[in-house]
């Protein structure tokens, strides 16, 4: 199965991504999505698909105060408006792409995932595999970049 996972950049899409593409039967992509006229910025995976719609897509939605303090520490944008604007408009555009291509969508919280990592178990069955272990420690990203603006 073909499988996108995209949300604002610095919003846990690439963490997200890497576990999905752990399991054998999930091809994934990686779509961030930056502000500014890119629409998406596309990241490779190990097992990347070529110009084949994805099947599903995985919308990664993240603390706002946690993603725009990480794009403006990694200069990503320059100012909080231009983030909260960033953020806004990358839901819009995922959101939008998907509803017009007809592909589901299945919402996740970076946030969530780091309380109780199992919930991406559901995530698995919605694809309609089962579940694998996350190849590599959940940490919680929010903290170092809540510290930034604390």
């Amino acid at each position: 199965m073909n499988v996108v996972v995209t949300g604002p950049e610095s919003s846990g899409t690439r963490f997200v991504s890497r576990w999905l593409e752990a399991h054998p039967d999930l091809t994934t992509r990686h779509w961030s999505m930056p502000s500014g006229l890119t629409w998406a910025r596309h990241w490779p995976t190990d097992h990347d698909y070529g110009a084949e719609a994805p099947e599903s897509m995985i919308l990664v939605l993240r603390s706002f105060e946690a993603t725009i303090a990480s794009q403006l520490a990694r200069e990503m944008t320059s100012c909080r408006e231009e983030s909260e604007a960033n953020i806004v408009q990358a839901h819009t555009r995922a959101l939008s792409w998907a509803m017009s291509n007809g592909c589901p969508v299945y919402p996740v919280l970076y946030d969530q995932i780091v309380a109780a990592p199992e919930t991406v178990d559901a995530v698995f069955r919605w694809l309609g595999v089962d579940p694998v272990p996350c190849p590599e420690p959940v940490v919680d990203g929010n903290a170092k970049w809540l510290q930034c603006v604390s």
